[in-house]
C-alpha cells in the first residue's frame, strides 16, 4: 500500500512537469507585465522611480527572495542560475522563459520533498544540525547539494517537533523535557510529517496554475518595488480553492498576508465577521495555532504557513467551530474561540457604551474605516452618527473615539466623519502622480457634537484614523492621546485589470499622498499625540520600517482656516504624567519592554538539543507570562454601560448579549481608557474653572 501510494505521488508530479511552450493566443506573465507597466507610468504616484534602468532587475531580485526565503526548497546553483537568467535579460519579454525554468526547478523539487517525507514518515535517522536557522529577508542561505538540502529539511522537522511538544506540557527542569520529549518524539513528529506532505499536496498544481501562480507573484515584486502598499491580486486563487462553507457564505471573516515581519498575519477582518464581532482580533496578529477543542492536547501548528495555505485551512480543513492561539504584536497570547458565520447585515460594527463614574462619558471604538459597499448598510461615518445621537440622549459630557489597531480604510470616510467634529472649511492638501495640489474639504456643512472630543490612538492607528487625527488637530477640536501613529498618508485605489482573455486580475495601487493644513505631511512621521502614553507595542512596525517606503515632498500653500481656540495641553500633560508615574500598569511596562523585545522578536536559530531548546524557550515563556499577568486590570473610575436606545434590543443570553459583555469586560480592564477617561475629565473641569 506505501509503495503504491508512492507511485501514485511521483507520477502526479511528473504529470505536473511544465512543458516550456504558451501558445499563440494565450497571455502570458510577460504581456501582463507590459500592461502593468502602462498602467503604473499613468498613474503610480512614485512613477519616477520606473525610469530607472535598475527597476526589472530590483523587481527580479525581489521575487527571487521572495520564492523561497528559509531555504528549503531550491539549492545555491539553482538561484544563482536563476538569477543570472535576469540579470541576462534586457525587458519582459524574456520573463516567460525565466519563470518555466523556475517552475520546472520547483516541481523536480517538490517530487523530492514529497519522496523525503514519505520515507521520512517509516524512519528516523536523518542526520540533523546543531541548531535550526531562520533567515531574514535577503539574507537566505541556500544549500549546497540535495543531501545538505535533506539535513536542512530534517532539522526543519525536528525544530516543529519541539515546538509542539512544549505547547502542550508543563515542565520544570531541562532533563525532566527532555525524558518526556523522547517518550513522546515519534508521534509528534509523525503528525508534523502528514501535515507536511498534506502541505505539499495542495501545493501540486498544473502546470498552468505553476506559472500563473508565479507571474502573478512576480507582477506583485513589480509593485511592491514601488512602494508597500500597491500590491496585485488574481482572482484565480480564490476561484480554485471554494469551499461548501465559502459556497454557503460561512467564514471566520479573516484574511491573512505575507507580513514585513517575515510571516504570515492578518491582513483584513470583515465587518459583521466571526472575527470582528469577536472584538479580540486585529489586523497583524499572528496565527499560531489553531484545534478544533480547547481541550485537545495538539492542535495544527500554523505559524510558519503561507497566507494561502492558511487561508485554505481554515476555509476548507478546519472545522466551523475552532480555538485560534493569536500572538498580539505586544507579546500578549490568547485563544480566541470563532464560529464561522455570514456576515451580519443588522450588526452594528461599531462599540458604542457610557463610561460612568465621576462625569458620564462617551465611548465609540471603530475598528476600520469601512464603506458601505463592504457592509451592505451605513458607511463607519453614518454608524458614528447614529452612535453620538444615542450618547447625546444620554447626557453625555464628553466623548472618546478609539482608533487604536485601526488601519484605515476609506478616505471619504475619513473625510465624512472629520466632519461630524468641524462645521466647514479645508481639511488636507491632496497630491496626485502629476504632482498637482488640490485642496479636499469639509463635504457636509454643520456639524453632529461640539462637545470635548478626544481621540485615543497608537502606532498601529494607520491611514484613516491618521487624516482624522491630523485634521482635528490642525483644528484644535479634540485632543489626540496615545502614542504616535503609523505613519501613512498615501492613498491607494483598487484597478480590475480585464484584457482579452485575462483572468480578472487587480492591482492595489498608490495614487497620491496627502499634507495637513499646515503643509505637513504625516507619511513616514505620524501623528503625535498631545498627550503621551507608554506605549504597550514591543516592537511595532510602522511605515519607515517598510521597504520603499514613499518620502513626502516639501511643499508650501497658504490655507485659511478657522482655528479654535489653544488647548490647555501643558496642564493636562502633567496631570497625566503624575498619574502615570503612579500606575502600577504602565510602570510594569516600562520594566518589561527591553526583556520583551529581546524574547519575542523573531529567533535567529532554534536550538535543536532538547535541554537547550527548553531552556531558550522557557525564558521565553517567562517573558509571555508577565505581559499576560500585566494586562489583567480593572478599572475603579468608571463602570461600563449600554446606551438605552442598545439596552430595548437585548436579550438574556443572546449571542449578541455575549458578545456584548466580553467587550464590556475588555473596555473597563483598559488603562489606555481609564487614562483617558481622567484626561478628558481634566478637560472638561478646566474649561469650567475648576
Amino acid at each position: 500500500m506505501r509503495f503504491a501510494y508512492k507511485r501514485l505521488v511521483l507520477y502526479t508530479i511528473l504529470a505536473l512537469l511544465p512543458v516550456a511552450h504558451f501558445s499563440d493566443t494565450e497571455i502570458t506573465p510577460a504581456d501582463k507585465a507590459t500592461h502593468l507597466i502602462k498602467i503604473l507610468e499613468e498613474q503610480h504616484y512614485g512613477k519616477a522611480k520606473l525610469l530607472n534602468r535598475k527597476y526589472y532587475l530590483n523587481s527580479s531580485e525581489r521575487f527571487l527572495s521572495e520564492l523561497d526565503p528559509q531555504g528549503l526548497i531550491y539549492l545555491k546553483e539553482d538561484m544563482q542560475k536563476f538569477s543570472s537568467m535576469f540579470r541576462e535579460h534586457q525587458n519582459y519579454s524574456e520573463l516567460n522563459s525565466a519563470l518555466w525554468e523556475i517552475a520546472i526547478k520547483f516541481a523536480s523539487h517538490f517530487r523530492y520533498r514529497l519522496s523525503l517525507f514519505i520515507e521520512m514518515l517509516d524512519q528516523d535517522s536523518e542526520e540533523i544540525s546543531d541548531e535550526f536557522k531562520i533567515y531574514t529577508k535577503g539574507k537566505t542561505e541556500y544549500q549546497k547539494d540535495l543531501p545538505s538540502l535533506k539535513k536542512r529539511w530534517a532539522s526543519y522537522i525536528e525544530s516543529k517537533t519541539l515546538q509542539q511538544f512544549f505547547e502542550i506540557g508543563k515542565y520544570k527542569s531541562s532533563e525532566e523535557f527532555s525524558k518526556a520529549f523522547q517518550k513522546e518524539r515519534k508521534k509528534i513528529r509523525r503528525s508534523i510529517l502528514n501535515f507536511e506532505i498534506y502541505r505539499l499536496r495542495n501545493s501540486l498544481t498544473s502546470s498552468d496554475e505553476m506559472i500563473d501562480s508565479l507571474g502573478s507573484e512576480f507582477l506583485d515584486a513589480m509593485l511592491k518595488e514601488l512602494d508597500p502598499h500597491s500590491g496585485f491580486y488574481s482572482d484565480s486563487f480564490r476561484k480554485k480553492f471554494r469551499s461548501p462553507d465559502l459556497d454557503q457564505g460561512l467564514s471566520f471573516g479573516l484574511e491573512f498576508e505575507h507580513s514585513q515581519y517575515g510571516d504570515t498575519r492578518v491582513s483584513q477582518i470583515y465587518p459583521g465577521g466571526a472575527a470582528w464581532n469577536s472584538g479580540e482580533i486585529h489586523k497583524g496578529d499572528k496565527i499560531v495555532e489553531i484545534r478544533n477543542s480547547i481541550n485537545s492536547d495538539i492542535g495544527t501548528d500554523v505559524a510558519d504557513i503561507s497566507a494561502d495555505e492558511l487561508y485554505i485551512l481554515i476555509n476548507r480543513e478546519i472545522s466551523r467551530k475552532a480555538f485560534f492561539k493569536v500572538r498580539k504584536l505586544s507579546g500578549k497570547t490568547l485563544w480566541i474561540q470563532l464560529q464561522k458565520t455570514k456576515k451580519d447585515k443588522e450588526e452594528d460594527f461599531i462599540f458604542t457604551q457610557v463610561l460612568e463614574g465621576e462625569r458620564k462619558i462617551g465611548y465609540i471604538y471603530l475598528p476600520s474605516f469601512y464603506t458601505d459597499s463592504e457592509t451592505d448598510q451605513l458607511g463607519c461615518s453614518e454608524d458614528i452618527a447614529r452612535a453620538i445621537l444615542k450618547l447625546k440622549r444620554e447626557s453625555i459630557e464628553g466623548l472618546i473615539l478609539d482608533v487604536r489597531d485601526n488601519y484605515g480604510g476609506s478616505l471619504q470616510e475619513a473625510m465624512d466623519l472629520a466632519g461630524l467634529f468641524i462645521d466647514e472649511g479645508p481639511l488636507f492638501l491632496g497630491e496626485n502622480s502629476n504632482r498637482e495640489l488640490n485642496i479636499l474639504k469639509d463635504p457636509n456643512r454643520g456639524r453632529i457634537y461640539s462637545g470635548p472630543l478626544l481621540i485615543l490612538q497608537n502606532s498601529q492607528s494607520a491611514s484613516g484614523p491618521e487624516f482624522l487625527s491630523h485634521v482635528l488637530k490642525d483644528y484644535n477640536r479634540a485632543l489626540i492621546v496615545g502614542s504616535s501613529s503609523f505613519g501613512k498618508a498615501s492613498s491607494q485605489k483598487f484597478l480590475a485589470i480585464k484584457e482579452g482573455k485575462y483572468k480578472i486580475d487587480k492591482i492595489k495601487l498608490t495614487t497620491g499622498l496627502y499634507y495637513g493644513l499646515d503643509s505637513v505631511s504625516h507619511q513616514q512621521k505620524g501623528v503625535t499625540p498631545h498627550i503621551e502614553l507608554p506605549q504597550w507595542n514591543n516592537f511595532p512596525l510602522r511605515e519607515t520600517d517598510l521597504e520603499n517606503s514613499l518620502l513626502p515632498n516639501s511643499i508650501s500653500k497658504e490655507i485659511r482656516y478657522e482655528i479654535l481656540p489653544e488647548l490647555p495641553i501643558r496642564t493636562l500633560k502633567n496631570k497625566s504624567s503624575d498619574r502615570i508615574e503612579k500606575n502600577q500598569f504602565f510602570q510594569k511596562i516600562e520594566s518589561i519592554q527591553s526583556k520583551a523585545k529581546k524574547w519575542l522578536s523573531k529567533p535567529k536559530e532554534i536550538p535543536l538539543d532538547p535541554k537547550d531548546f527548553f531552556e531558550f524557550y522557557q525564558e521565553r515563556e517567562k517573558v509571555i507570562t508577565q505581559i499576560n499577568e500585566i494586562s489583567v486590570f480593572k478599572s475603579s473610575i468608571f463602570r461600563s454601560e449600554v446606551t438605552s436606545f442598545d439596552k430595548k434590543s437585548m436579550h438574556n443570553g443572546s449571542l449578541e448579549n455575549q458578545i456584548f459583555k466580553s467587550k464590556k469586560d475588555r473596555l473597563e480592564s483598559d488603562p489606555y481608557v481609564e487614562e483617558s477617561y481622567n484626561i478628558i475629565n481634566d478637560f472638561i473641569n478646566h474649561n469650567e474653572g475648576k
